[in-house]
């Protein structure tokens, strides 16, 4: 599956491209969902990375991060209405891909979930791995 680019007035797709490259390397099984890190291969490095991808997409670009509950999936809308989801090439089968809610940073950061798995030292691996 593709990853989910529409147009925008917010990045252009030589940025998104850049991000693309740059996230791959970024990845890795210490920054992906503990209930993914079996799963995690060099092949899928976008496997378990959504909440995280989502929080650096939000910190760079600002928007609202959709949430959606049957796929268990997080990805992002910019400031411009346009999504952007830099980790749907993490599921290999077709799927249906639908807005269930909106989180915050908070939300995703501390909630039980979050804090059960570590999601903040995660998120900051991730993001010192992308900046550098």
């Amino acid at each position: 599956m593709k990853n989910l680019h529409q147009k925008s007035d917010l990045i252009s797709p030589e940025m998104i491209s850049n991000i693309e490259k740059t996230l791959v390397i970024a990845w890795s099984k210490e920054t992906a969902d503990p209930d993914s890190q079996d799963k995690w291969t060099d092949r899928n490095r976008a496997l378990g990375q959504c909440a995280i991808t989502s929080i650096l997409i939000y910190d760079l670009f600002g928007g609202r991060m959709i949430y959606d509950k049957a796929n268990f999936h997080i990805w992002n809308e910019l400031p411009d209405g346009s999504q952007h989801d830099f980790t749907r090439s993490q599921f290999i089968d077709e799927r249906v891909f639908s807005i269930y809610k909106y989180k915050t940073k908070d939300d995703i950061l501390y909630d039980d979930r979050g804090k059960k798995t570590n999601i903040e030292l995660r998120y900051k691996l991730l993001k010192n791995n992308f900046l550098t």
